[in-house]
Parts: structure tokens; C-alpha cells; sequence
């Protein structure tokens, strides 16, 4: 019997398909970062633009929106919302009249370290069990399965 995710089937059972089970994990991770970063007054989609700002320097809205996979209307509010708090303000483009830049205030700069160790204990959470080789190996698989998901579909695909 052929393994249920090898190329040549998936199982697509309600629990035990590819999508179920990785929209269970996406909504259980959630759902922890949720609950641990509760004390900082922040939710799981507002840590992600925090961790891009800060991480990987992202600073336009459409910047924002594209890493997180959400509208620039959507992150826009989300900002809104970054902003009342105190976390990150928004500047006028130096370059671009037109672009909002959205950088991390200094209560933004100041609660950044205190979400690493929250990411640190959620992933060793989520990999208690798994030996090193297994979450690196885990890591690829997942990459490979988002560089799938953004190529177009082949002609085999589409045709079937």
C-alpha cells in the first residue's frame, strides 16, 4: 500500500487530507500564539507584522500585506490598530510621496525581544518528540510545499 502523501496519491479524507491537516496545525499555532502573547497585549496577526518590521525590514503597507497574504486594506486597519497602542508609526515616504512607511516606535523597538522567547517556546512545543533531523527535514518538506503552491499549475494538472 502506498503511503498517503506520496506523488502518486493523497489521501483526501476530511482528517486525514493535506489541507485539513495543515489548516489544523496553521489554526493550532494560532491559537498558542494567541494565548502566550495575550500578557503583551498583542495578537498573532499584529506579531507578524511586528516580526517583519523588525526581522526582515519591511516597511510599506503593500510590503506588509504581501508577507502576511492579506489586503493593504486589512493590514492598513491592522497598522491602525499597531499604532493606537504605540508599537509602530506611520511616515510619509522620503522617496514616495504617495507610500506610508511603518516603522516601530520605541515601545514597538522595547516589546520586540520579549516575543522571541514566546516563538521559541511555541516551536519547541509544536516539535516536542521530533529529533533534530525530523524538524529540519519537516521545515524543508513545508518549504517545498509553498514553493508548489505558488507555481502556476501544470498542463497535467489543469488537464485532469
Amino acid at each position: 500500500m502506498e503511503p498517503p502523501f506520496s506523488s502518486g496519491h493523497v489521501c483526501s479524507s476530511s482528517r486525514n487530507g493535506l489541507g485539513y491537516l495543515v489548516n489544523s496545525v496553521r489554526n493550532a499555532l494560532f491559537g498558542a500564539l494567541e494565548q502566550d502573547l495575550a500578557r503583551l497585549n498583542l495578537t498573532a496577526a499584529q506579531l507578524v507584522v511586528v516580526v517583519a518590521i523588525a526581522r526582515d525590514q519591511l516597511q510599506t503597507i503593500g510590503e506588509l500585506g504581501a508577507y502576511a497574504g492579506i489586503d493593504m486594506g486589512a493590514m492598513s486597519r491592522l497598522i491602525g490598530r499597531l499604532e493606537e497602542k504605540g508599537i509602530v508609526r506611520r511616515t510619509r515616504s522620503d522617496t514616495d510621496k504617495r507610500a506610508m512607511i511603518v516603522e516601530l516606535a520605541p515601545m514597538g523597538r522595547n516589546l520586540y525581544p520579549q516575543i522571541e522567547p514566546i516563538l521559541i517556546d511555541i516551536n519547541r512545543r509544536f516539535l516536542q518528540g521530533f529529533s533534530a533531523e525530523e524538524s529540519e527535514q519537516l521545515q524543508k518538506m513545508l518549504e517545498r510545499l509553498l514553493a508548489n503552491a505558488n507555481r502556476p499549475p501544470s498542463k497535467e494538472a489543469s488537464a485532469t
